[in-house]
């Protein structure tokens, strides 16, 4: 499911105007990837800002994201990764393939974790 893009236009100028970013109901909310690393051991750690995000409701591509913390957190093993691809379709892949490649769209996603902070799943969020 697409999300608003952000946009190079002038934002709204009423901040106040601008409303919450809606997310799949699964997912817990939104995150900047970093970075990714591999250990040794093969768990797949993410270096990642939790962002807020905001829409201008007149224009759906004037989208903000604000950083509220930063954090490296594990990757569950067998954790739903999904991707943009150049044809804008989502290809699930392994989380260890976020170390050596670079997402096509932006560097937002979608996340789900568990109790112990781990992320469950991302889902890149497209971008035209």
């Amino acid at each position: 499911m697409p999300a608003p893009s952000p946009s190079s236009s002038t934002p709204s100028t009423d901040i106040s105007d601008r409303k919450p970013c809606s997310h799949p109901t699964a997912m817990n909310g939104f995150l900047k990837l970093n970075s990714a690393t591999t250990s040794q051991d093969g768990t797949t750690s993410l270096s990642i800002s939790f962002v807020d995000c905001t829409v201008d409701p007149a224009n759906d591509k004037d989208v903000d994201y604000t950083p509220t913390s930063s954090a490296t957190v594990p990757v569950r093993p067998g954790a739903q990764v999904q991707i943009v691809q150049l044809d804008n379709n989502l290809q699930t892949v392994a989380a260890d393939w976020l170390v050596d490649h670079q997402v096509v769209s932006t560097p937002y996603f979608y996340y789900q974790d568990d109790a112990q902070h781990q992320i469950t799943a991302l889902q890149e969020i497209y971008h035209p």
